[in-house]
């Protein structure tokens, strides 16, 4: 028995599951059919979904004109804003920014009326997605109308073949439809992204516009405050002016008062000067001139060098001729660059230096000790005392008379001795105790001045000479001094904590000879010199100075000294500190009067420059910002190039890591000759 049952459950499917389902096939084909007939009989309803098409069109175009007319408005609010920049605070030009405010109020509404257009734009798109959804839900209704109709068809065999061919048809249709439906379901995607952008714009031209509001009464506020400080400075004003012509009236007044005064003081007190006196103190000479006697013949430069080496020798002060030669050469380019600064640790010899040096050639020295109160330029020269009527000069002005060959101009001769043939040599000790802009400025001034006047005429003398404030006692010509050429300025400057730093004013018209240790410390093998000896008898004669700068002047400079110019100028314009016609004149003018003439003297002259000159500008600098790195490279290049090793090892230990990230010059540890 079980083995007929599984043939007949076999039979049974086969005549009954077998065509049931041939039925149910022919019942879903003749719907598809049916469906596709329905279709076709409703073309309108495709030239409906053809024009669904023309209006998303005609709205991206309305948008797309909604959107210029937003940029227009927001170039019109830049205007407005970069107009508002100009408005100063009177009142008149506020109201002529609340005019503007009051255009600005129409672009903000013109805006909002952009923005409304372009939300109506946006309910019109979202009108016509609803009218696709209502069109896809009547498709649904359709769809089961034709399956209840299906049910009642007979012919199953041709009409599923029949069938089947249109369902083929009809995918392709659905296929197409659906792809123009996702096409208008992008485009709206995009509308909607560029409203929310256009909806931010108009947030930040809000919170811009409502800046400009808080802006213009932040400006109304102080425009209220100006002209009340205006009231009061009218009110000071005039109180002030008859506070100045009341104290006129004291003024004179005391000056007439003062007059009686000194002439009852006369009588009584020897210390009241009369006219004639009160220039005695400013006329009393410094030097007496019978130390050195006067110079039989021009010295040559090369031996009074060499003398200057021994007697340093003599004294057990190690220098190297490289550093005699630079303090040398920078007191005969003193024209170009009037103030020579040595700097550095205590106790190398910087003020030894240039003492020695002078006693050696037989120039006058004038030590001058700079005091931390000075502030302004009569801590040099001196002051005139009205109480006593007498000058109160200082020795440096005192000397700088006796030095002066034009000081006749306005005393006679015999009531002060001369000197100015010869040489003098100033040196303003630690002279960064006090700033030095404050009482040298104009002594640089002036030092700078001279180079480009006639000497020969008193109105071009008078433009490089010193004014001196002697009250009314002189009549006439008003005292002045001329620092002629044969004076020059040294000054030391110790770098501690208790000391002001240099301004660039300073340093672009001066050479910085910076002083590392000493590379020995002990004493010179013959101890029996005698510096007494080798000390200078006679005067370096003002004649003799001048015929060594000519004998520079004469000389050709290399071509190679343009290209290293250029080369260092480019690496400082790296980090911003180019230098102008003044430095290069001072380096051309340093090289032409270096002593050694040969091409390696030339090229450690140029070297002496970058160390004077340019490091010094560039000292202090964040080795970590833009472009330091490259100039320092720059500059170390051209070192290398001149041979000058010892100052290429101050460049790379000056930017190494012990340094921290600043460029930390301090000079460069010579090595003496011997």
């Amino acid at each position: 028995m079980p083995n007929l049952l599984y043939p007949y459950l076999v039979g049974v499917i086969s005549t009954v599951v077998l065509p049931l389902a041939a039925l149910i096939a022919y019942v879903w084909s003749h719907m598809a059919c049916r469906e596709y007939e329905r279709l076709r009989r409703r073309l309108p309803l495709a030239v409906r979904y053809e024009d669904l098409q023309d209006k998303v069109t005609d709205l991206q175009r309305e948008r797309d004109a909604l959107q210029e007319e937003l940029f227009a408005g927001r170039d019109t609010l830049d205007e407005a804003q970069r107009e508002r920049a100009w408005l100063d605070q009177h009142r008149q030009e506020v109201e002529e920014m609340r005019a503007e405010q009051a255009q600005l109020e129409q672009h903000r509404v013109e805006y909002e009326e952009t923005i409304r257009k372009l939300a109506e734009a946006s309910e019109k798109l979202d009108v016509t997605v609803r009218s696709k959804k209502e069109a896809e839900f009547d498709l649904e209704q359709r769809q089961s109308q034709i399956a209840d109709a299906t049910k009642k068809e007979n012919d199953l065999a041709q009409q599923i073949v029949q069938a089947a061919q249109r369902l083929r048809t009809t995918e392709d249709d659905l296929r197409k439809t659906q792809k123009a439906l996702q096409k208008v379901e992008e485009s709206r995607r995009g509308a909607q992204e560029k409203a929310a952008r256009a909806r931010s714009e108009s947030a930040e031209l809000e919170g811009r516009l409502n800046q400009m509001k808080q802006e213009r009464k932040d400006l109304q506020a102080k425009v209220k405050s100006l002209a009340s400080d205006i009231e009061k400075y009218d009110t000071k004003e005039a109180s002030l002016k008859s506070s100045c012509s009341a104290l006129q009236t004291q003024v004179d007044s005391m000056s007439s008062w003062l007059d009686e005064m000194r002439a009852e003081a006369r009588i009584r007190d020897k210390h009241i000067a009369t006219a004639d006196e009160a220039l005695n103190e400013l006329l009393e000479p410094v030097f007496d001139g019978s130390e050195l006697a006067p110079a039989n013949e021009c010295e040559d430069e090369d031996e009074m060098l060499k003398r200057v080496e021994d007697y340093l020798e003599s004294h057990r002060l190690r220098f190297p001729r490289r550093v005699i030669c630079a303090l040398h050469t920078s007191l005969k380019v003193a024209d170009q660059t009037p103030l020579l600064v040595l700097a550095g640790i205590s106790g190398t010899g910087k003020s030894l230096l240039p003492r020695r040096y002078a006693e050696a050639m037989g120039i006058h020295f004038l030590n001058v000790p700079v005091q931390p109160r000075w502030d302004g330029p009569q801590d040099l020269t001196g002051f005139f005392n009205y109480l006593e009527n007498r000058y109160k000069a200082t020795e440096l002005m005192r000397a700088l008379i006796q030095f002066d060959p034009y000081t006749t101009d306005w005393t006679e001769q015999d009531k002060f001795t001369p000197l100015n043939p010869r040489m003098l040599l100033v040196l303003l000790d630690e002279m960064n105790l006090a700033r030095v802009e404050y009482y040298f400025s104009e002594f640089l001034s002036r030092l700078e001045t001279r180079r480009d006047i006639d000497h020969k005429f008193l109105g071009d003398r008078a433009k490089a000479s010193l004014l001196l404030d002697v009250g009314d006692v002189v009549q006439g010509t008003t005292p002045r001094t001329f620092v002629d050429r044969n004076v020059m300025f040294v000054g030391t400057m110790n770098e501690d904590e208790s000391t002001m730093t240099l301004s660039d004013k300073v340093i672009d018209r001066a050479g910085i000879l910076r002083f590392g240790r000493p590379s020995r410390l002990d004493a010179p093998e013959d101890n029996n010199a005698n510096p007494s000896k080798l000390r200078a008898k006679t005067f370096l004669a003002r004649s003799t100075w001048e015929q060594w700068i000519e004998e520079g002047l004469r000389r050709e400079l290399p071509d190679d000294l343009n290209v290293w110019i250029l080369q260092v100028n480019e690496a400082l314009a790296r980090v911003g500190r180019p230098f102008g016609y003044r430095t290069r004149d001072a380096m051309l003018a340093y090289v032409r009067q270096y002593p050694d003439q040969s091409d390696e003297g030339r090229r450690l002259a140029f070297a002496d420059q970058v160390e004077q000159r340019i490091l010094p500008k560039i000292r202090g600098l964040d080795l970590s910002e833009d472009g330091v790195d490259e100039a320092i490279h720059g500059i170390a290049e051209v070192v290398r190039s001149l041979d000058d090793q010892p100052l290429a090892l101050a460049i790379e230990q000056a930017q190494s890591p012990s340094t921290g990230h600043l460029f930390a010059w301090s000079g460069v540890e010579r090595v003496d000759d011997a």
